[in-house]
């Protein structure tokens, strides 16, 4: 899986979205930026693009 990009939700907040090297499924998941163990790097995910993708 690859992150390609973010989207900001109201409800859940920051959303990575992510493609599938093999078959190309572009799947979403909440960033976890307030993890206390393992925290999302914020900055990093600033620096993806915010494509426009087809639901």
């Amino acid at each position: 899986m690859d992150a390609i990009g973010y989207e900001l939700s109201a409800k859940k907040g920051v959303v990575l979205i992510f493609r599938c090297r093999r078959c190309q499924q572009v799947t979403r998941n909440m960033a976890a930026n307030e993890d206390p163990n393992t925290p999302d790097n914020y900055d990093l995910i600033l620096t993806l693009n915010r494509p426009l993708i087809d639901r």
